[in-house]
């Protein structure tokens, strides 16, 4: 089984208002819905989210599931692996100690870490799997490094088995405007991607993979 876990820890809610939290996930400016580890009220007030007001169906999930749910299939559609289906999951984790963050303190019993999950199927197997995790603050039992960095985790549970970590430092750069070390690994895709599509006919640009592994048949 292949895994990829991307871990993300932050202060959040320290930039954008609730009203334009709002607008980026398409749900209502008064909504009170989760978004990210815990919601906003409509005055921009911040409380703490039940771990059972957490789902899959929520506007913060299904805005990202797009990404994980098209990069599950290119992995499948490379390794020659028929998927029967994709099934999402959220975890929950809560503290029993007040956690202080950028704009205020979450009391003891909230919700610090989610973990969202993608699993592809196949003849009734999880085969591929993509998480992504959010946590406000050292969860121990996930055995995440809390760094202040991206982290992508890649597993791979085979003949040998293997595991890659790799971190992106998220600190401003000053020759680029201080924009995200996290955004600028984000972007690099895309404009790398550029010459290769500018030199490819109409259509949809398969990236050059060469000997990859084949799902048995």
């Amino acid at each position: 089984m292949l895994s990829l876990l991307r871990a993300i820890h932050g202060d959040f809610g320290t930039k954008l208002t609730p009203r334009q939290i709002a607008s980026q996930l398409d749900v209502p400016a008064e909504s009170s819905e989760p978004l990210g580890v815990w919601v906003f009220e409509p005055h921009g007030a911040m409380f703490e989210v039940d771990a059972d007001a957490i789902s899959i169906d929520s506007p913060m999930f299904r805005a990202v599931s797009v990404q994980y749910e098209q990069a599950l299939a290119a992995a499948a559609d490379t390794l020659q692996l028929e998927v029967d289906e994709i099934k999402h999951e959220i975890r929950t984790a809560v503290v029993a100690d007040d956690v202080p963050v950028a704009c205020g303190t979450l009391p003891a019993g909230s919700v610090v870490g989610q973990i969202l999950s993608w699993s592809a199927y196949h003849a009734g197997e999880p085969r591929l799997v993509a998480e992504e995790y959010w946590t406000c603050t050292p969860i121990p039992e996930w055995n995440l490094s809390i760094d202040e960095m991206f982290l992508v985790r890649v597993i791979v549970e085979g003949a040998p088995n293997i595991t890659v970590d790799l971190r992106i430092d998220r600190a401003p750069i000053a020759e680029l405007g201080d924009v995200s070390g996290g955004h600028l690994a984000v972007a690099m895709s895309a404009v790398r991607a550029i010459p290769y599509v500018l030199a490819s006919p109409p259509g949809v640009v398969v990236p050059e993979i060469f000997g990859a592994y084949h799902w048995p048949a």
